[in-house]
């Protein structure tokens, strides 16, 4: 029966309606135009969106469909071809899921090309993928099922709990067998024939167990110890014969090939033989030549009646005279092996000829020293294999790959039962080589993707992984090394200036040649994740540092804690802006902000909620007081991103609750709203006063930094919007730019560059300033001497003359007293300092020297304090 297959998700916007687009800045949203707008664009909205998603939806509806039909129907397909290949399975037969895979790929691959959309194709493959799985691991299943009743019903039941201590360790055989032999032995009621046929079957059924126990607990290091190393792709052989290997030898293969074991029956018969430049007679048992082909020990084309077809098949043979004891046997070693140009070792032949003696006969020990003259003149000397090793000394010489000896418990099990043991052992490695293959795919789709994402893994995967790929690992392992470089660049990237991240852009540009298109597809995700860190560095630089940064991040978190206290918030916050703006002009960010976004929309808020000029005027103080000297900074990044009006900034200074309390009022309106319907004569006079009141305003300003810029672009714009409101209730233009300069301003008396809040006597200001310019100079710093013509003491008093004969006073910040300057010869202003703190007095020190010393200064004007009466 088919199983039910669940459609994929699908999302879709209930209502289809989108928020609307914003209102031009020149309408108001109050008006009818404003309000038309805004219902046309929900309306357009909406109706777009609905389309779009319905037809989407249609096209994924119908899409879902066609996938539940194809899985549904191929489930019921491949269940059946599952069934009919086991059912025809036996043990011995090539792995069933070799070609359940194939043509299941083949179709998976077809069915998939004809889904209409890539979501339906994405669902089909994942389910195809995991209906595939589960059909090979029932036939995995089956076949280990299969395989072992197989070798469960070669074991003799009356021996299970002999065979299970075998079975958990095998050095125990021989004790075993001993143990249970030994009164078997002694038995009177059975003959000999009969013993030795019973001891040699417990003896099987002992090897079996304890092979099959190893290979259990090792089905790898089984393998390789008897068949060299496997590989995944051999078909099923023979025990003697491992893919990629020459056949199986050693003492026990040559053995074989002596005796006769696999049969001692056949016809003899006499043939000529030749050999690349040996010709000698050689008279062989058929039955022999049978079984050494089925153990792989010559190759299974080799035609004994066929001296030209033995040459072509690559078998060398030498004089080989099949007596029973005869040492030339071990010429059929010498042929194998192409023992030409090999090196003879005559320990190693020594000891694998000695291997060749069966227990209690000596004879073949007599022959040594016979076959290995006979081996060095005919043969030109050759290299056995070591019966622990397996290996061969010389192999740069062309000669093959050789098979390890197997151990007594491998070699005692018959034929059939070898080849069951292979049989299960080599679906036993397949399965976890599939199960290694999906692994390593999974890791390196997985590895892919984070390299994309500029994500490095700490554990990159191992060359030795991708063995499971065959002869494509080696390149795909160089693949995965190329991905893991993109992400390591791509990574460096969110850290690097655009310079440096331009720099590697061009280091990695594929060169023409094999693997161009590969690694150009490379550098296309690389140029693609530059491009989106610069977009994101240009959208919200001040959040992307602290993304990027660990030390920035900790920084923000403490600042953020609600446990921080307060008093100590400003410090960290302004250290913290520090080490931001820094970091932003290291990545070459052109304008570096303070705030974020979300910052920025937090302020918002607070200035759209306030109630009363206080609350604005405590706002713009409260983030003054924050940044300190970043404020004009994070004032202006408010004021341009339209978040709060640049009218706000002036608020605190306003001494009239009136003026504070219209400022606030006008701080939300647009300027453009109250020119509606005044001329164009009208603005341009209200716009000129405004202008030559800024004027007047802007001398009292010793240096235009980006803070008093701010200061006086709100005053001015204030003045303005405060002048139109005036117009509109029916002023005069000139009327209401005096009156919104009296309310703005109105609490200054503006004397040349010095800016006096009413309540300040002014005479007795500029008379005090005029004392201290005669009397206060004393120790004041004096601008470097460049040419270095004058001493100290002449350089100090030529500045001290200086200050007196050009001084200019400029009202401080904070509006409480005057600070002073100087102009020099070279026409440049120089703030005065003394000890490197600027010289300045409050209005309380300027007003208090009038009185303390009334009889030494004469009285003056405004002349005497700018020194240019």
């Amino acid at each position: 029966m088919a199983r039910s297959i669940p459609s994929y998700d699908r999302r879709v916007i209930a209502d289809g309606i989108q928020s609307a687009p914003n209102a031009s800045s020149s309408v108001s949203a109050s008006s009818p135009v404003g309000q038309g707008l805004s219902n046309l664009g929900q309306s357009l909205g909406g109706v777009v969106n609905v389309l779009q998603d319905e037809a989407r939806e249609k096209r994924e509806n119908m899409a879902a469909v066609d996938v539940t039909n194809v899985l549904s129907q191929g489930d019921v397909y491949w269940q059946e071809q599952g069934t009919r290949a086991m059912q025809s399975w036996k043990v011995g037969d090539p792995d069933i899921r070799e070609k359940i895979g194939t043509d299941f790929d083949k179709w998976m691959n077809d069915s998939e090309a004809k889904l209409p959309t890539d979501k339906a194709r994405q669902y089909f493959r994942k389910q195809a993928v995991s209906m595939k799985s589960r059909l090979q691991q029932n036939a995995f299943t089956y076949v280990e099922r299969a395989t072992t009743a197989k070798l469960n019903a070669d074991s003799d039941a009356g021996m299970q709990a002999d065979e299970n201590v075998v079975f958990g360790d095998a050095s125990r055989v021989d004790e075993v067998y001993a143990r249970r032999v030994e009164p078997l032995l002694a038995r009177t009621d059975l003959s000999e024939a009969e013993k030795i046929t019973a001891a040699n079957k417990f003896k099987r059924g002992l090897y079996v167990a304890a092979e099959r126990g190893e290979m259990e607990r090792d089905p790898v290091g089984w393998y390789r110890r008897r068949f060299g190393e496997f590989n995944v792709n051999q078909p099923a052989g023979a025990p003697g014969a491992p893919t990629g290997a020459a056949p199986a030898t050693g003492s026990t293969a040559i053995a074989n090939a002596i005796y006769g074991q696999e049969s001692s029956s056949g016809k003899a018969d006499t043939s000529r033989v030749n050999s690349q430049n040996v010709t000698g007679p050689m008279q062989v048992q058929q039955g022999t030549f049978d079984g050494m082909k089925r153990m792989g020990i010559i190759p299974s084309s080799y035609d004994w009646r066929n001296p030209e077809h033995n040459k072509d098949a690559g078998f060398k043979w030498v004089d080989y005279l099949s007596g029973k004891y005869n040492g030339d046997a071990a010429k059929v070693a010498a042929a194998y092996y192409g023992g030409e140009k090999a090196v003879a070792a005559d320990g190693t032949i020594k000891r694998e000829m000695r291997n060749l003696q069966r227990p209690g006969d000596p004879t073949v020990g007599q022959y040594v020293d016979q076959v290995l003259a006979r081996i060095k003149k005919d043969s030109g000397g050759i290299v056995l294999a070591s019966a622990s090793t397996g290996t061969v000394s010389d192999a740069g010489n062309g000669m093959p790959a050789i098979a390890p000896t197997p151990p007594k418990t491998f070699s005692g099990m018959d034929y059939e039962q070898q080849l069951a043991l292979k049989s299960l052992a080599e679906t036993r490695l397949k399965q976890q080589a599939t199960v290694a293959r999906a692994q390593t795919e999974t890791a390196v789709r997985d590895a892919t993707a984070m390299h994309r994402d500029g994500i490095v893994e700490p554990r990159p995967l191992a060359r030795e992984q991708f063995s499971v790929f065959g002869a494509d690992g080696p390149k795909m392992y160089e693949e995965y090394e190329k991905s893991r470089q993109m992400g390591a660049d791509i990574a460096g990237f969110k850290t690097q200036s655009e310079a440096e991240i331009q720099a590697a852009l061009t280091g990695s540009t594929p060169q023409p040649g094999e693997g161009y298109a590969t690694a150009d597809a490379r550098q296309g995700i690389r140029v693609q994740a530059a491009q989106q860190v610069l977009q994101q560095r240009a959208a919200d630089p001040a959040g992307y540092v602290v993304k990027n940064s660990d030390s920035l991040r900790k920084q923000r978190a403490l600042i953020d804690d609600p446990a921080t206290p307060a008093d100590q918030r400003p410090a960290l916050v302004q250290k913290y802006v520090a080490e931001s703006i820094a970091e932003q002009q290291r990545l070459g960010i052109a304008a570096p902000k303070i705030l974020t976004p979300g910052q920025s929309d937090a302020i918002a808020r607070k200035a759209m909620t306030a109630q009363k000029p206080e609350d604005s005027a405590n706002l713009i103080g409260g983030l003054e007081a924050e940044y300190g000297r970043f404020f004009p900074q994070v004032f202006n990044q408010l004021v341009a991103e339209k978040k709060i009006a640049g009218e706000l900034l002036i608020i605190p200074n306003l001494p009239s609750p009136v003026a504070r309390e219209m400022v606030s009022r006008l701080a939300r309106v647009k300027e453009s709203d109250l020119t509606q319907g005044l001329s164009n004569d009208v603005q341009k006079s209200v716009k000129e006063e405004t202008v030559a009141t800024m004027g007047e305003f802007s001398k009292t300003i010793p240096f235009m930094t980006e803070q008093a810029a701010g200061t006086v672009n709100a005053y001015e714009t204030t003045m303005r919007k405060l002048a139109f409101s005036l117009t509109q209730a029916g002023m005069k233009p000139v009327e209401a730019a005096d009156k919104a300069r009296e309310m703005l301003l109105g609490h200054y008396t503006f004397e040349d560059t010095a800016r006096i809040p009413r309540g300040v006597d002014v005479r007795k200001v500029l008379r005090g300033g005029m004392f201290m310019l005669q009397n206060d100079l004393k120790g004041i710093d004096a601008p470097p001497d460049v040419a270095g013509n004058r001493t100290p003491e002449q350089a100090a008093a030529e500045w001290q003359d200086t200050v007196r004969a050009r001084p200019q006073w400029f009202t401080s910040e904070d509006d409480g007293g005057l600070q002073l300057f100087a102009t020099g010869s070279n026409g440049v202003r120089y703030r005065v300092t003394r000890g490197g703190k600027p010289v300045s007095y409050t209005w309380a020190d300027l007003a208090g020297r009038v009185s303390t010393n009334s009889g030494r200064v004469s009285t003056g004007v405004i002349q005497d304090m700018t020194g240019t009466r």
